[in-house]
């Protein structure tokens, strides 16, 4: 059996992809990691990529998407976490133009992934307002609060 080229470990594969349903130890793994760690957890991420590559070992695409696109909103919300926070800290810094970078970044990331009205794409815009404000950027800052809501 050739393996396919999603990634999975190679004994999940062997062991389940001839199988009329992706294993039943997958499933519970990722109903184990999202309530032990929470639904944006890289584990719940993982978790979700494995069984839509179960599915798609099975040739069961239009099965394995949800999963897929599940698993990449959870690392993309993380990524933006991760972007937001730079910015936090070189607006700490007072280092505006490194912040403006990486909210821009974040921001970019969050609107083309999650969508703007997400939660997470209206904090952050708050936040840029804020260090728009503390950088004397006060018409920019007004634009970017008025994105926000």
């Amino acid at each position: 059996m050739s393996l396919p080229r999603w990634r999975i470990s190679r004994w999940h594969i062997s062991s389940t992809a001839s199988t009329s349903k992706p294993s039943h130890f997958s499933s519970v793994r990722c109903r184990l990691w999202t309530a032990t760690q929470g639904p944006t957890s890289p584990l719940v991420a993982q978790a979700l990529d494995n069984l839509g590559s179960l599915y798609a070992a099975q040739k069961r695409y239009d099965e394995a998407e949800p999963f897929f696109r599940k698993g990449l909103t959870i690392r993309e919300t993380r990524d933006i976490e991760s972007l937001s926070n730079l910015a936090l800290l070189y607006e700490a810094q007072k280092d505006w133009k490194r912040a403006d970078d990486y909210f821009q970044r974040a921001i970019l990331l969050g609107e083309k992934g999650l969508g703007g009205d997400h939660q997470e794409i209206v904090e952050t815009l708050d936040e840029y307002a804020v260090m728009l404000h503390a950088a004397g950027r006060l018409a920019d800052a007004r634009k970017m609060e008025a994105h926000a809501k």
